[in-house]
């Protein structure tokens, strides 16, 4: 029996009615938006679909449920949502940039007037991940888009984007996606939403960007992810790889809204033991593009001077803290000195010195003026343990200070001070003057 002209205006009104609670569903929560989505694996043209709702919610809202084996994604986007400002170390394929492809895109239909900013290594990167989703967008049931009220701007009518892809909102504002190259001078100027590093550790001007983007971003309220896998480290007096910098920086003085989280290989659900051990790569390679944690991913990455499993072996078994931090300060008048403890004191005292040992201490001298660090390393002449040590920017004479009564301590140590550049000369002068 055919419908007549009043049911099947009632019944489109009734479908259209139903498609807006959906999308008014859907801006609730990316979570219930990218249950909507459909997206293709460029490797195995496979199609495949977030699974970030459980069961509870999918019967609530009447949507399909697609399964929970990567619920992780799920709880790692409500770790984004949360924090303003992170940044992610990750194992190769693990749907990531997937997830931030979905959310940069929820900000452009549910946001009237934002700007989602996506750098990459290099610009064809860029494309692609503008393409990506793009695809989403067009995955999305055509009930669902006409719901949205959206136009689209760019690209043109049966065109592919280049780098951007701008959505024009009923109230006449417009919305852009841009992706770009990491270049030295893509950053200026430019505020946004969200803004997306992505595969940072590789950018060689992401220091740049970031000094450019930052101070935007304070300004307008916007909100930036960094996710890369790792690429070498940093060497914590500002060169070296940027990613590492922020990592380890990430919560501390220098970038105290960073939030950072790791995510293992083994999240992918396809992924085991046996997985692991039959992946044709070097320990090295292997370590950097499926590490287990941060410390192996960092350690293994680049190109270390140092034999790898040797630096992963003694960051997880040798490592030791500190329990005595001071610097060496006058009492009263004269020569003498006592020990007045700091949370960020130059000397670090491991062991104790103990009567009748000998110990020996080498030292590095800095002008305490530039980039780098003075420093000294107590060692057990009997065992060749580690002792203390003393780092620090500070001046020769306060060096020489400090290292004459770390060496009066630990049983007048021999002190070997390194001559090369011309600054121990005066170290020399003041320990030989006592």
């Amino acid at each position: 029996m055919s419908l007549s002209p009043t049911e099947v205006r009632e019944t489109h009104e009734q479908e259209q009615i139903r498609w807006a609670l959906l999308v008014d569903l859907a801006r609730e929560h990316p979570a219930y938006f990218a249950n909507f989505v459909r997206c293709v694996d460029s490797r195995s043209g496979d199609v495949f679909q977030f699974q970030m709702l459980s069961p509870e919610e999918c019967s609530e809202a009447n949507l399909t449920f697609h399964g929970d084996s990567w619920y992780w994604q799920r709880e790692y986007l409500d770790w984004v949502l949360a924090n303003e400002q992170t940044i992610t170390l990750k194992g190769r394929q693990l749907g990531v940039t997937w997830v931030w492809g979905m959310l940069c895109l929820y900000d452009a239909l549910f946001t009237p007037g934002a700007d989602v900013l996506l750098y990459s290594i290099k610009e064809e990167d860029a494309v692609e991940v503008v393409n990506r989703i793009w695809d989403m967008w067009l995955s999305l049931p055509a009930s669902f888009q006409g719901a949205l009220g959206v136009h689209v701007l760019k690209p043109t009518r049966n065109a592919r984007p280049s780098t951007t892809i701008a959505f024009e909102h009923r109230d006449k504002r417009v919305s852009t996606i841009t992706g770009m190259a990491a270049t030295k001078s893509a950053g200026h100027g430019r505020s946004a939403k969200r803004i997306l590093f992505d595969e940072a550790a590789r950018q060689d001007y992401a220091r740049e960007l970031w000094k450019a983007v930052v101070p935007a971003m304070g300004d307008s309220g916007g909100a930036l992810g960094v996710v890369s896998t790792a690429n070498g480290m940093s060497d914590g007096k500002g060169e070296g790889n940027f990613f590492h910098e922020v990592w380890a920086g990430a919560g501390e003085a220098d970038y105290p809204t960073l939030a950072k989280t790791f995510i293992r290989w083994d999240k992918h659900p396809e992924r085991d033991a046996d997985w692991y051990r039959n992946v044709s790569l070097s320990s090295r390679d292997k370590a950097e593009q499926y590490p287990n944690d941060p410390d192996e991913a960092f350690l293994m990455s680049g190109s270390p001077y140092f034999d790898s499993e040797s630096l992963i072996f003694y960051s997880r078994e040798a490592s030791i803290d500190h329990f005595r931090s001071f610097d060496w300060v006058e009492h009263g008048h004269g020569k003498a000195r006592q020990q007045v403890k700091a949370d960020y004191a130059w000397n670090r005292v491991y062991t104790l010195p103990e009567p009748g040992r000998s110990y020996t201490i080498g030292a590095d001298v800095a002008t305490g003026r530039g980039k780098d660090y003075s420093c000294a390393y107590v060692v057990d002449l009997a065992t060749m343990e580690f002792c203390a040590q003393i780092h620090g920017k500070m001046g020769v004479d306060q060096f020489a200070e400090q290292l004459h009564y770390l060496g009066r301590w630990y049983n007048d140590a021999k002190i070997a001070v390194e001559l090369g550049g011309g600054y121990g000369d005066a170290v020399i002068i003041s320990l030989r003057d006592g």
